[in-house]
């Protein structure tokens, strides 16, 4: 389920408008399968600021009783998820645990993060959602983006 409020009010995509060949590109480029809750959400805004953004958790060091995302990254562009300063850049960069994809902007920069965690999730078809520290401790904090996105306050 999709937040019916997700995105700030005004706020323009990152990227141009989700299709079938940019989707199959992205999972092409990161060597993943996307779950499909993330396409229903890039198909009304591909990427943008959000309206909701503070996710309840105990651990991060900026916030004692959350931490803050500031936008989720589409793709098909150079900073999508896919994209030349998307998610593998950001893992190599930034230090991040080779476990998936870094979907979100933290409103603190990259010293923490928020992956699509793909070793974490068990059986599941879905990746589960894992918060990463700046010690870059993988800490799971949802079941599924859905249970993610509908946590967000």
């Amino acid at each position: 389920m999709i937040p019916i409020a997700l995105f700030r009010d005004g706020s323009k995509p990152y990227g141009p408008d989700m299709s079938d060949d940019a989707w199959a590109v992205a999972q092409s480029r990161l060597g993943r399968r996307l779950p499909a809750s993330l396409r229903a959400v890039l198909e009304l805004r591909n990427g943008g600021y959000l309206h909701r953004c503070r996710f309840p958790f105990q651990g991060s060091s900026w916030e004692p009783d959350h931490f803050k995302v500031s936008a989720l990254i589409g793709c098909g562009y150079d900073d999508g998820i896919d994209g030349q300063y998307g998610s593998r850049y950001l893992i190599s960069e930034w230090g991040f645990p080779e476990v998936g994809v870094v979907f979100a902007l933290m409103a603190g920069g990259f010293y923490e993060g928020v992956m699509l965690d793909y070793v974490s999730c068990g059986d599941s078809d879905e990746p589960c959602v894992s918060f990463v520290g700046e010690d870059r401790s993988i800490r799971r904090v949802a079941a599924s983006l859905g249970e993610f996105l509908c946590g967000l306050y």
